[in-house]
């Protein structure tokens, strides 16, 4: 549905790239590279002004945000100074561990509460909560999740073999 429509998606994985067919654009704003010493908010901040820079180039009228932490506060906060209609999308909990989790998290809920924020979406009932104790209006909050049509009960116990093991996990750490 979005082919006819001009649309913009930034990767931040990847190498830097750009690709353009027809109304779509795909850009690849990988995190920056600074100094071993420098404090990891310094390379957050550089990364999203490197993307709120190609966001407003595109000049959208809707924002689906699809990331979290740090990051997704900037983008945010440059999607309620634009008053683009946004949604976002997280999977994962709402941490409140360390003294920066719960500035980080305060600050996500801040912004998720705007009235430019329509939804926000988190994956399963327990994240979502999460959110919810954090601040953020019930209202706005939905669990996405799938059916669970099988659980590790349903399936026999498995013993490794006693050689050598190598695992290999691809995803994203949240």
């Amino acid at each position: 549905w979005m082919v006819s429509h001009p649309h913009l998606v930034v990767s931040l994985n990847g190498k830097p790239e750009v690709i353009q067919e027809e109304n779509g654009r795909l850009v690849t704003i990988p995190a920056p590279a600074v100094h071993p010493k420098a404090p990891f908010t310094v390379g957050t901040v550089i990364w999203c002004a490197k993307i709120c820079r190609e966001l407003n180039r595109f000049k959208p009228t809707h924002f689906l945000l699809r990331t979290n932490d740090l990051l997704a506060v900037g983008l945010l906060r440059l999607a309620a100074r634009k008053r683009w209609n946004t949604l976002a999308m997280f999977a994962g909990f709402f941490r409140k561990e360390r003294q920066y989790d719960r500035f980080v998290s305060r600050e996500l809920v801040r912004m998720l509460n705007r009235p430019n924020i329509r939804l926000v979406g988190n994956h399963r009932d327990p994240a979502t909560q999460s959110m919810i104790e954090a601040g953020l209006n019930p209202e706005k909050a939905i669990a996405w999740d799938y059916v669970v049509t099988r659980t590790p009960a349903q399936f026999p116990i498995k013993t490794l073999n006693n050689g050598a093991i190598r695992l290999f996990m691809a995803g994203n750490l949240i």
